[in-house]
């Protein structure tokens, strides 16, 4: 029996998807590898010692890599997920380690990949980037996770832009049925889709991208990690990564979605000792939050007469501002972090299960 899998190789999470049984099954790591040449003994003592699930060594076609988050302090930047470098063996592996969470082993997948828009507008540059994933992915792959060794069949794969499967996630649900609205699914609609590295906001009508109302900017949720990691060393002397500052920004954005009123932290280590950075986090993100709100009005203005769809992980925080002022209705996925993979995981069952 074939499964059917969606993939959205995103630059903070890779998260796969399947749908089994009318219920989307999710599977997400940090996109991001190390090289790590210790056996997984090794590996395996630093979880004990206090790494817990956030220490994964897989062993993939005689490379032997580190995932989950304690990658991040050893990771250079080819190791971590880069649109440019989407066919490297180090994308391969964040990714099989995502599919080792949906318990894969000795079956056959058909997979669905959520492409970056700007990798599927060259016709070209896009066939052949499809033609070298094929070649990549297409096949039987042995792996090791955590000392555990399996095997698996990709016999199929697909790929489209992002926002096309975001909508699509959003338009149909687990049973691949048309979720009724009072905008029908060809329609035109304004995807705003904000993950950690982007926003990007893409018109689509009749189901087809319109370039010239379409954007793409380096505005995502890292910008506000940075301005944390700037606003920390000034504080304190010292400085954060990316992946602990990205943190921090969500809690700050869990706080404010909250109003405010419920008693939450936000825990940095500073010196050695942990600190409660809460206000450094919520001004790091207010002062954010123009840069985007900004994007959009530009690009939009206040989009009356389109469906107006918010997803990524960015949207938990950008939703309420951007609907406050653009005064009309934005809708907000259920589950807006996971909307592009669950909208490819829903397109690959819906297209390959036909045969």
């Amino acid at each position: 029996m074939t499964r059917y899998i969606g993939i959205d190789p995103g630059k903070s999470e890779t998260t796969a998807v399947e749908i089994v049984n009318g219920k989307a099954i999710m599977s997400s790591v940090p996109s991001v590898v190390a090289p790590h040449p210790a056996s997984f003994e090794r590996v395996r003592q630093q979880s004990l010692n206090g790494g817990g699930n956030y220490a994964k060594h897989i062993s993939l076609n005689g490379n032997h890599w580190q995932g989950g988050a304690m990658a991040w302090r050893k990771a250079n930047p080819i190791m971590r997920f880069d649109a440019k470098r989407f066919t490297s063996e180090a994308i391969k592996a964040i990714i099989f380690l995502a599919l080792d969470g949906l318990g894969i082993d000795n079956e056959d997948l058909a997979v669905y990949f959520a492409l970056p828009y700007n990798l599927t507008k060259d016709p070209d540059a896009y066939e052949l980037l499809i033609k070298e994933l094929e070649t990549l992915y297409i096949g039987s792959h042995h792996m090791a996770v955590n000392g555990v060794h399996k095997k698996f069949t990709i016999s199929k794969i697909g790929m489209d832009a992002q926002p096309k499967l975001a909508l699509f996630g959003h338009l149909f649900d687990d049973n691949l049925k048309w979720i009724p609205t009072d905008r029908r699914p060809r329609d035109k609609y304004v995807i705003y889709d904000h993950g950690f590295g982007d926003l990007g906001i893409v018109t689509i009508d009749d189901m087809v991208i319109d370039d010239s109302k379409t954007e793409e900017r380096e505005v995502g949720m890292s910008e506000a990690a940075k301005i944390l990691i700037k606003l920390i060393e000034l504080e304190y002397k010292n400085r954060l990564n990316l992946f602990d500052a990205d943190a921090l920004i969500r809690q700050a954005v869990e706080f404010q979605n909250a109003g405010g009123h419920e008693p939450m932290q936000a825990i940095a280590q500073i010196d050695g000792y942990p600190k409660d950075v809460m206000n450094l986090a919520l001004t790091a993100l207010n002062q954010y939050l123009p840069i985007p709100l900004g994007f959009a009005h530009e690009m939009t203005g206040n989009g009356n007469g389109v469906g107006k769809i918010m997803v990524g992980g960015g949207a938990y925080a950008l939703h309420g501002p951007l609907q406050e002022s653009i005064g009309s209705g934005i809708m907000l996925d259920t589950e807006p972090s996971t909307t592009v993979a669950r909208g490819a995981a829903k397109f690959a069952k819906a297209k390959f299960s036909r045969g």
